[in-house]
Order: C-alpha cells, then structure tokens, then sequence
C-alpha cells in the first residue's frame, strides 16, 4: 500500500495499523507462555511441536515489524524478505500447530499410542528443514520474488540452494507423520490408556457422552461446587455466532453498510451471549494435579526454582522489549537519515516534556517505596504512595495530552511527514503504556485500601513495579532521541 500512490496521511495510518497489529499478536504469545508455565507440561511430540509453532510465529513477527515502516517498506516490497516473514506467520505457525494438534487428539481417535521415537524424528526434521527453507531469504533483501532465473553474481545461489535442500527436506518429513497416521488408523502398535497425557481435562477423564450428558458437573464447576448459571453443554455456540458476525463485517466492508451493519449486531449479540454464560464459571476446573515436568519452576509451597508468574513477567517484558526495540531502531533510523526533522526547541517544548520525564520517574520512587511498605506489613502508608504514584502517572499523562494540543496548535500534525507520524508513533506507544500501567495501579490501589495486599500477599504489586519500571526506562529512552538529537 506504500507504493500505490496514495496520500501521505493514508500511508501514515497503514504504518500506524500495522504497528498495532502486533499488539494482539503480542498478547497471544504472552498467553500461550502463561500456558506452558502454569500448565503441567510433559515434554512429548504434541508440546514440542506447539513449542516450535509458538517460536516460528515468534520469529515471524519480529520481521514482520520492519514491514511496517514506510521507508523500509519500500526497500523491502517484493523480495524474499516478504516472503520468509510470511511463511513463518502464515504456514509454519499453522502448521506446527495443526501437527501438535494431530499427535495430541490421535490416541482419542484411533484409540492406538504412536511411536515416539518417530515423532520426535518427524518434531526434528521438520523444524530444521523448514528453517532451512525460510529462514535464507531473510538474507535475500534484494532478490525480487516470483523469480527463478538470475545470474551468479548476484550471490543468491548459496541462499538459494540452503531453501532448495530445506523444501525437499521437509517435504519428505512428512513421509513420518503420514506411517504414523497409518499405524494408528490401522490400529497397529500398543493400545493408547483411556488418559494417555494424565489430562484433568473432561475430553479425557470420563467418555464422550457422559461428558456432554453431564457438563456442568464435570466441567463448568468450580472447586466450591458451585455451577455456571446458564451454559450447561460444552457444544457452545457463542464462538461460532462471534465468527460469522466478524465474517459479515468484513464482507460489509466490500459490499455495504447493510452487511457491516448486520455483521456488527450478531458479533455483539455473540460477545453479550458469551459474557452472559458467565465466562469466569464456565471456564473453571478443579484444581490440577500436578503430573508433568515442573523443572525449573517452583512448585506450591517449595524455596527452591524459579517463581512461575516471576518468569512470566519477564517473559512478557521481554517480548515487550523486542517490540519496542524494533520501534525504537525505526525512530533512530528516521532520525540518521532524514534531513528534515525539526530543530530542537523549534517545535517541542523541552521543559515541560523535561518536566514531564522527572514526574514519572518521581512515580518510580513513590511505586518502590510503596513496594518496600508491603513487604514491611504497613498497609496504610503503602496505599499512600500508591495513590501518589497514581496522581504522578495521571499527571504525566495529562502532560502529554498538553503536549500533543501544543504540537497542534503549531501545525506539527500527524500529516507533517515522516516527522510527524514518528513522533506520534512513539510518544503515543509510551502513552498507552502509561495508561495501561495506570489501570493496573487503580487496581492495586483499591486492593491496598481494602486491605488485601499484606505483608504475605503482595506479589501481584512486586510484579507490576517489573512492568512499571520498564514503561520509565522506555520513556527515558525517548526523551533524548525524540527531543534532544
């Protein structure tokens, strides 16, 4: 869409919408991990190949990135650097998934236990040969797609040849997957156990029909006993409802407002129905026993490993981290290699934006003392500097709304180029940091004036510090590169 001749505005909001799509993508990855480490996971064919999913769509992403700058957009359009980052989002994501899904549910269906040792040949070759397909053509930045002649000075051929020996390698993989269909469905090999995965899922413990006959009790209970109000079968169609309506948006958006419009009503009928059926209740069970492998993680009431929801923070910052790396190096790049950006001082107002800065960092003191209260036991002064840190943070993002009607008011727009669209770019990604870490804090603070966190049950206020301060160094960061280079 870059390169269609389009308005510059249109091509600043198809940057900005791109940049945005790797919010929610963000947020799967986040939940998938959440997964894994709160789950009891056991290290056969069907977690590695959702493992090799979750880290293809990774990688995927991370490249995906780049895309979405216009400057870079237009060097990259056409290559095969478009085409690895499709394929890693698109085909290995999917496919991963789907072969992780096939060795999962085949005991179920068949009834018959697969070779191990034969999944994990087929987990290993498929991984390797489909990295050695896409992967090179991250490094054929100039190679125009769609072609299959060129010459040998161009140095395409080695990258080339690593994709050609990967393709046919991960087409004969397949050749695994395909004997271990047929000795399943053939019923050749040992009997699968009623719960080969030790599942305190009902898919698993109990038959088919008892699990339909009987789903509020095996499924839609919580450990109190308690039943879920009004969905009582697991054959929901809440998903199915959501799905069409956003179907009929979609094909509104081509064909008209009739369709929008009726796709829009049935969506939201589904969201209303769905959040009727209680989704807290629904979605309870019984608490798990633990049957997998729990290294390196800390189990329940141990002081040895690492604390689980510890590292899922971390891994959330981290992948955090990656985002607005990437979104930081486009800010640099803008700024090294354009002539035009503004003057310092001549339009951003360097003391308030200083002012600013010092605020929330000021709201990083206030958070560890609050931090340092919890874990002495003394709630009151705890939720004082809880309600500072709140005040700090809303004043910080006030600030910035001042600030964005000051560029405004001096025609600095988000039309005023590649300068424009950058800085809001940047100072509207701090912005949603801040404001997501401010409902987090409202949060908090009524939990401390409540009185429920203590000097025993403060984890959740420890872990928002992690995130709080991670949102202060990323704001620090942009001060200078923003307003001072």
């Amino acid at each position: 869409m870059f390169l269609t001749g389009i308005n510059p505005l249109q091509r600043e909001f198809i940057d900005l919408n791109t940049e945005i799509n790797t919010l929610p993508s963000g947020l799967l990855v986040i939940c998938m991990i959440a997964t894994a480490i709160g789950g009891a996971v056991k290290f056969k064919a069907p977690l590695t190949f959702a493992l090799a999913a979750l880290a293809v769509f990774v990688i995927g992403g991370i490249s995906g990135v780049f895309d979405s700058s216009v400057l870079l957009d237009q060097e990259l359009r056409g290559t095969y650097q478009v085409v690895g980052h499709f394929h890693y989002i698109m085909v290995g994501a999917a496919e991963f998934g789907l072969m992780a899904a096939i060795y999962y549910w085949l005991p179920k269906w068949t009834g018959m236990m697969y070779s191990s040792a034969v999944a994990k040949l087929h987990f290993i070759t498929s991984f390797i040969f489909f990295n050695m397909t896409f992967f090179p053509m991250f490094y054929l930045l100039e190679m125009p797609r769609r072609v299959y002649t060129y010459l040998a000075s161009t140095g395409w051929g080695n990258y080339n040849f690593i994709e050609t020996l990967g393709a046919y390698g991960f087409i004969i993989s397949q050749f695994l997957l395909l004997y271990v269909l047929v000795q399943a469905f053939r019923h050749k090999g040992t009997p699968a156990p009623p719960n080969p995965w030790k599942s305190a899922g009902p898919e698993w413990t109990s038959d088919p029909k008892s699990y339909v006959d009987n789903y509020p009790s095996v499924y839609a209970s919580t450990p109190s006993g308690e039943h879920a109000p009004h969905v009582m079968t697991p054959l929901n169609s809440r998903p199915f409802t959501i799905s069409l309506g956003l179907g009929l948006s979609c094909l509104g958006l081509i064909f008209g407002w009739p369709l929008l419009a009726a796709g829009v009503v049935i969506g939201a009928y589904g969201v209303y129905g769905w959040a009727k059926d209680d989704l807290n209740r629904v979605f309870s069970m019984p608490g798990e026993e633990k049957a997998g492998d729990t290294w390196p993680f800390k189990p329940d009431g141990e002081d040895f490993g690492v604390w689980r929801m510890k590292v899922g923070t971390w891994l959330f910052l981290a992948s955090d981290l990656v985002f607005f790396s990437a979104v930081a190096g486009l800010l640099l790049f803008v700024r090294l290699h354009l002539p035009d950006w503004p003057a310092v001082g001549s339009v951003f107002n360097i003391p308030m934006v200083a002012f600013n800065t010092l605020v929330l960092i000021t709201s990083g003191l206030t958070l560890m003392l609050a931090v340092q209260d919890a874990k002495d036991g003394k709630g009151a002064s705890m939720t004082k500097w809880l309600v500072a840190t709140l005040v700090l943070g809303g004043t910080f993002l006030i600030t910035s709304g001042f600030e964005w009607v000051d560029q405004f008011s001096k025609q600095f727009t988000f039309s005023s180029g590649m300068p424009g669209s950058t800085f809001y770019l940047m100072t509207g990604l701090s912005g949603a940091h801040v404001f997501a870490g401010l409902l987090m804090l409202t949060y908090l603070t009524k939990k401390g004036i409540s009185g429920k966190i203590t000097r025993e049950n403060n984890s959740g206020l420890r872990l928002f510090s992690l995130f709080w301060m991670f949102v202060i160094a990323m704001v620090v960061v942009l001060f200078p590169a923003l307003y001072l280079m």
